[in-house]
């Protein structure tokens, strides 16, 4: 891509679809920004289970 950034897709069934497309919906966020802020949390998690070692 030009401008240096991938995609990533996921499939789903209608269900969950539906069910994070609601939840996202009724708390007015993406489930891009959940993903990516989770992903944030678990990393620095392991980094910081990595320094205790």
């Amino acid at each position: 891509m030009a401008n240096g950034k991938i995609n990533i897709s996921m499939k789903l069934d209608k269900d969950t679809h539906k069910r994070y497309k609601l939840y996202c919906v009724e708390h007015d966020t993406t489930f891009k920004e959940i993903f990516m802020e989770e992903m944030e949390r678990r990393i620095k998690k392991a980094e910081e289970k990595k320094k205790e070692k």
